[in-house]
């Protein structure tokens, strides 16, 4: 499965490369609406290089999937946004509006790599930070938009947030409101603990939360986090 997810994360990094390198849109599928892509943090510059991709030239999408390909790759901004979602991040293809998963289970270094095109490089890394609670150690990766991603056993198995230019593809950021929250997921857990007044958006695990400032109505989002991290509850 980590093989299977990490080839198709590569796949998505050759996608996104060769989406700004085309002078004309490529025909990839949309699995998503354009309404919301707003939701998205970090733009990178477009970059040109010597070879475009195109219907005449498909070896050049093969050939983007070689670890020399990937490599180069690391050193190209691409015109693509990130969302943030319940089971890892979402890309989001600018000139078309198309999206990508890039989900929990990715090999972190192929993350970061993708994440790093977009949004520049890391402002701060930090590598095997034991987690007293589970015993067990944690990466962690922080970008200047205040966003940061967990790995764990060398996987991207979460993400968190304290910074509101970061958002989810229907808008929830730090700042917004519990009636928002509401108002997109539905019901929403609120409960108290060591952290203050914290929220989920499922009952499962599989959810997005986060902490509130109260437990009224007109109470904001004040951290927003999904997946795995070391938290102390």
């Amino acid at each position: 499965m980590k093989s299977h997810t990490t080839a198709l994360a590569l796949g998505l990094l050759a996608l996104l490369t060769a989406t700004a390198c085309t002078t004309t849109s490529p025909s990839v599928e949309d699995t998503s609406d354009t309404e919301g892509t707003e939701a998205v943090v970090e733009e990178g510059n477009t970059a040109q290089p010597e070879t475009a991709v195109t219907p005449d030239n498909p070896d050049a999408v093969e050939s983007e999937t070689s670890d020399d390909a990937v490599a180069a790759q690391s050193n190209t901004s691409v015109s693509a946004g990130v969302a943030l979602a319940s089971d890892g991040v979402i890309l989001v293809v600018n000139d078309t509006g198309s999206t990508r998963s890039l989900p929990f289970g990715t090999e972190l270094s192929t993350t970061v790599e993708i994440l790093t095109n977009i949004w520049g490089e890391p402002s701060s890394i930090s590598e095997d930070v034991l987690c007293e609670p589970r015993n067990q150690s944690f990466d962690a990766v922080m970008w200047d938009n205040g966003v940061i991603i967990d790995g764990l056993d060398d996987e991207f198995v979460g993400w968190r947030t304290q910074d509101d230019n970061a958002t989810t593809m229907n808008g929830i950021r730090v700042g917004t409101s519990l009636t928002e929250l509401k108002g997109s997921y539905g019901e929403v857990k609120v409960f108290e603990d060591s952290l203050g007044i914290g929220f989920s958006t499922s009952e499962a695990d599989a959810g997005i939360e986060g902490q509130l400032s109260s437990t009224a109505e007109d109470a904001v989002v004040t951290y927003l986090s999904a997946g795995e991290q070391c938290v102390y509850r």
